[in-house]
């Protein structure tokens, strides 16, 4: 699941803009020339100006635009680890899930053997298997654990 995030280029505004200001500049400057009675070299210096006011705006837009595209693109990188590290954990989490119940029907099959072997046992004789095989699965978790070297020195 990647997500994908589009900005419109910042060109594309700034165009229509610069074309619709030139414009109604020109425009206005050819309605008002008569009355204001400006002098040619006025005209081109008004024109230079507000075409560098544009190509500043322009470009104060790029700029935004391309940290806005750096973040985006952060973001995006992060967004992607985590996914990655979403998929690890769930696919550890399953792999832990089967061994689980792995176990659960080993331990259940390990039990129903004991019963069967044991079943003809009188009582006394049968807890006393029991208490063996629980001590026995005691010291085999604690070796596991690391608490005892080695189970011959317990017995």
């Amino acid at each position: 699941m990647k997500t994908t995030v589009r900005l419109l280029p910042p060109h594309t505004a700034s165009i229509f803009t610069f074309f619709i200001a030139v414009g109604s500049i020109l425009s206005l400057m050819h309605e008002f020339t008569p009355y204001l009675n400006w002098g040619e070299n006025s005209k081109s210096i008004f024109f230079l100006w507000f075409s560098c006011l544009l190509v500043v705006l322009y470009i104060n837009r790029l700029k935004e635009y391309a940290s806005l595209k750096k973040k985006v693109d952060e973001l995006t990188g992060k967004l992607e680890s985590v996914e990655r590290n979403r998929d690890g954990l769930i696919q550890q989490y399953n792999r832990s899930n089967k061994k689980i119940k792995s176990m659960k029907i080993y331990n259940s099959l390990l039990w129903s053997e004991i019963e069967r072997y044991t079943s003809s046992f009188p009582d006394k004789e049968k807890s006393e298997v029991y208490r063996r095989i629980l001590l026995e699965d005691r010291v085999s978790e604690a070796i596991q654990d690391g608490k005892i070297q080695s189970s011959k020195n317990n017995r």
